[in-house]
């Protein structure tokens, strides 16, 4: 063997140490990576807990979905705000008119008391005349 060969035979072993070392040193932190990955994972207990969480709070939404159903439609027959504002002004139209039936019946209860007033004086005066 001469001296080149021997130069090139301990290139290579270095260049194949070289090239071990760099697959080693990858491949450990490839597993690394994944070890780390593993560790931060769900356990199968954590994911069991989730789903049980997650069928809690469907029955909770399944319930609030019931309650809004119910509650839409008890108040499907309800007025709007429009039919709500006619009313109002029906019922105002209405107090006009009662207060001015009002008004009409105080005129004739005070006509006809004070005719039976005159009546009443009348009669005396014609009681004591009579007399």
């Amino acid at each position: 063997m001469t001296s080149s060969e021997a130069i090139n035979a301990v290139a290579l072993d270095v260049d194949f140490v070289f090239v071990t070392l760099v697959l080693f040193v990858l491949f450990g932190c490839f597993f690394l990576a994944i070890w780390g990955v593993a560790q931060r994972s769900a356990s199968h207990g954590d994911v069991a807990g989730l789903i049980e969480r997650v069928s809690g709070l469907e029955h909770k939404v399944d319930i609030a979905d019931a309650r809004v159903a119910d509650v839409e439609r008890k108040i499907s027959h309800l007025p709007t705000g429009d039919q709500v504002h006619a009313v109002e002004l029906r019922l105002e139209r209405l107090t006009t008119a009662f207060e001015a039936v009002s008004r009409q019946t105080e005129r004739v209860h005070d006509y006809l008391m004070s005719e039976a007033k005159r009546v009443v004086a009348s009669q005396r005066n014609a009681d004591e005349e009579a007399r």
